[in-house]
């Protein structure tokens, strides 16, 4: 399992820089006939891949249960959580709710590129 997990990250680093993207929302641009892809929500192939990855992650954790899952308070954490609900009512209010909930889908992946990284994967020189 651990070989797979080293082997999807290190393409999900591979074909990070490839904009290889499927329109999941539109909001109206095409009714007009342009097409503006600031109004509209994209869903990227790594973004599916770093799904997968931390799933699989998850899993090989809570089968090994080397450690456990918890989160240590602190402030980071609060001012982290302030942020994300500060921007997700903004998101809210400014015309769309899918907006908002695709933004707190992007900080949650950027959240689980950094346990990825902490975790050490791939060591530094590999990657």
């Amino acid at each position: 399992m651990e070989k797979i997990i080293k082997y999807l990250w290190g393409a999900f680093l591979f074909i990070f820089p490839f904009s290889i993207r499927w329109i999941v929302f539109d909001d109206a641009s095409y009714r007009t006939g342009n097409f503006n892809p600031w109004v509209t929500v994209f869903v990227y192939l790594p973004e599916v891949l770093l799904i997968i990855i931390f799933l699989l992650w998850q899993f090989n954790k809570l089968k090994l249960k080397s450690e456990e899952l918890k989160i240590k308070s602190s402030w980071l954490w609060i001012l982290f959580f302030l942020f994300v609900a500060n921007a997700f009512i903004l998101s809210m209010f400014s015309g769309s709710p899918v907006f908002g909930g695709m933004f707190v889908l992007r900080v949650f992946e950027g959240l689980i590129v950094f346990w990825l990284i902490n975790d050490k994967i791939l060591e530094p020189k590999r990657v």
